[in-house]
């Protein structure tokens, strides 16, 4: 199978989900994995050898020219991300063939969108972003660089997702409402109002019930 020779960063679930699209984009070859959890060196995901830590994303591990960061959480996968860059990997964006993007918007550097997933059109989407399984974007939201939205969050038209923002699983933000930047609204959620930067909000409706930082 030809493909630009990609390195899977991270061994973990989010990265098997990975590994499968990476599978199913004609353009890509996965051709090395690494992961930090030495029980897992030597192992396969994807059918490819979790060869050692991610300090070896340096020596260019079986010849990889791109690099796709399999890590759910937001601060971790940024890291890894902007280390990628550095490094003069490409970065590709990992789109499941069964979602569903508007031919207007743009796919940054880093984009991972899984199966079952739409985004509408109008819609602005930042770098390292994840749209988890069977969540939807509805027309003009704009997402921030690394955030994250679970699977089966729902988000209205124009809705604004701050940068390294979670939406948790099967969370709904009503229309043009804002989620402030490095906030997590939890599983089930119902957000009916604007939250504020560096909070948790749960609950229906969602209320603030405390200060968070992903460190």
């Amino acid at each position: 199978m030809s493909g630009v020779p990609t390195l899977l960063i991270g061994a973990g679930g989010h990265a098997k989900v990975l590994a499968d699209i990476i599978r199913l984009t004609p353009g890509l070859k996965l051709v090395a994995v690494l992961d930090d959890d030495l029980a897992k060196q030597g192992s396969k995901l994807g059918g490819v050898e979790i060869l050692g830590p991610t300090g070896l994303m340096e020596g260019r591990p079986g010849g990889a020219e791109a690099c796709v960061v399999g890590i759910g959480r937001n601060s971790t996968r940024a890291r890894f991300f902007e280390s990628a860059r550095e490094l003069g990997y490409a970065l590709p964006v990992a789109v499941h063939p069964r979602s569903v993007i508007a031919a207007d918007v743009l796919l940054p550097d880093g984009l991972c969108v899984m199966a079952g997933v739409v985004v509408n059109p109008g819609s602005e989407l930042g770098v390292d972003v994840v749209l988890n399984t069977h969540c939807s974007v509805d027309h003009d939201n704009r997402i921030g660089d690394h955030a994250h939205l679970h699977p089966g969050a729902v988000l209205a038209g124009g809705v604004e997702v701050g940068a390294y923002t979670y939406i948790g699983t099967n969370a709904t933000v009503n229309p043009y409402l804002r989620i402030g930047a490095r906030s997590m609204i939890g599983s089930g959620a119902v957000v009916t109002e604007n939250i504020p930067d560096g909070v948790v909000a749960v609950g229906v409706p969602a209320r603030v019930v405390r200060a968070w930082d992903e460190v």
